[in-house]
Order: C-alpha cells, then structure tokens, then sequence
C-alpha cells in the first residue's frame, strides 16, 4: 500500500480550486491512498462555504477514483441532515464521513460552537488495508485511535490543522498513539498563514513502533510503503492489541 500524505495550501474559500487540487495531486502522483489536512476543501476557517457545493465537489472527487485504484481522504465542513459536522471524507468510488468527535473550544478554536460533534469512531478499508480516522484534537483522547486499531485498523490517518503553537504537544502524542496501536500513522497537518493562522506542517508517517518514517516540512507530498509484513512483525514484537484487557471498574480507597 502506496501512501500519499499531501501537506498542500488550499486556496482559502475557493471550493472548486481546492477540489482540482485534490484530483491534480491523485492524477500525478503514484499512490493507492491520498490524505489531505483538516478542512482542506474550503481552508480552515471557511466553514460557511455553500453545502452544495460542498458535497458536489466531493462527489467529482469520488467519481475520479471510482476504478477502485484510488481512495483519497479530504478534510471538508459537511452539512448532513441539516447539521454541520467537521468531517473527513473518503473519496473512493462513493463518499463516507467521519465526523470528528473531539470539537475545541479553546485558545485560537471555536469549534465547539460552529459544528456538531460525531459519536463514534470510523473505520475504512481499502485494497485490503483498513485505516481508521480521526481530526486533530480527536488524536489526544487514546480511545479514538485505540478503538479502531482493536477493530482492525493497520494504520490510523489523522488530518489536522494544528498551530505552531501545539507543535510540541503533537510531536509528543503522535509516537504515543502509533505504539499504543501497534499501527501505522498517518499525519496530514495544514501549513504556513490562513487567514491568521500560522500551521506548523509538519505532516509525517510513523512505523507501528512509532519511528518516524518520512516528514515533510514545507508544501509538499510525501509518499511512503504501508507493509503488511513489518506490521505484523511489530504486533508479534509487542503484542499490545492482543494483550489489552477491558477494564469494567475502579477501584477507590
């Protein structure tokens, strides 16, 4: 499995642009799997681009990889029945969404206040591979990648749009989250000045044992193996997953 993590800057409010970004990047790169940052269809604080528009530009990007050889993960505000929901959506043929648990409400962000939060994890698989989801502030809460490594997930993909402000916080936790797992991760990070915000970048892969495999610092894509074989020789290494017991209740003195 061919990876593509694509730390692009999307054009801020120009849904159409953003869209053909997305389809230029899957027609000239070569990979099997494409994941871009949090909200990367409309830019981050774009969050009241048209609906409509929205889903049909998500649409095209699902009609483009409906030969099965393509699946990209797109970070976009998603009105469904009537909400707003911070999404990341699959693009493979059809489109899915995760819809991001953890919203903020602190420091730069306001989400909590702009966005309806999800419910539950989300898995995807793809050629055989299943990945599991998650949007920025979800990867600080264990039980989100944690629960679709346990559900089958080989590697866990975190879009974000992460300041330089947490840089260090996410630095820490990334490594955490992928040896915790035992799983592939997947970081996609916006980067440089959005309408005020500064982003770090900083998107990366990291091996099932946390090293790091490739980063990427600047605008760029970066593209990385997901190997089924160092995977499984991680797992039988630290079997973390097959060892995790579930704890019913606490014990208070």
């Amino acid at each position: 499995m061919r990876a593509a993590v694509c730390q692009l800057k999307p054009v801020p409010g120009d849904v159409r642009a953003n869209m053909r970004m997305v389809i230029d990047t899957m027609e000239s790169i070569d990979a099997d799997l494409f994941v871009f940052p949090e909200m990367f269809l409309t830019g981050y604080h774009h969050h009241d681009a048209d609906p409509g528009e929205v889903i049909d530009a998500l649409g095209y990007i699902a009609d483009r990889a409906a030969d099965g050889s393509r699946c990209s993960v797109v970070g976009a505000p998603v009105t469904l029945d009537g909400r707003l929901y911070n999404t990341a959506a699959v693009c493979d043929g059809d489109v899915t969404f995760y819809r991001k648990v953890h919203l903020p409400g602190f420091g730069p962000f306001s989400e909590d206040g702009i966005f309806i939060p999800g419910d539950s994890p989300f898995t995807f698989t793809f050629k055989g591979f299943t990945f599991g989801l998650s949007i920025c502030y979800d990867i600080f809460f264990p039980e989100m990648t944690k629960s679709c490594s346990m559900a089958g997930a080989d590697a866990n993909i975190c879009i974000s749009a992460s300041p330089i402000t947490s840089r260090t916080a996410f630095e820490k936790v990334l490594p955490a989250r992928a040896i915790e797992c035992t799983s592939y991760l997947l970081f996609a990070n916006n980067v440089g000045l959005q309408d005020g915000t500064e982003f770090f970048g900083g998107s990366r892969a990291l091996t099932p044992l946390g090293d790091v495999m490739s980063i990427v610092e600047g605008e760029g894509v970066m593209t990385v193996e997901l190997d089924r074989g160092e995977l499984e020789k991680a797992r039988l290494g630290r079997p973390v997953l097959k060892d995790t017991v579930a704890l019913t209740s606490t014990i208070v003195f």
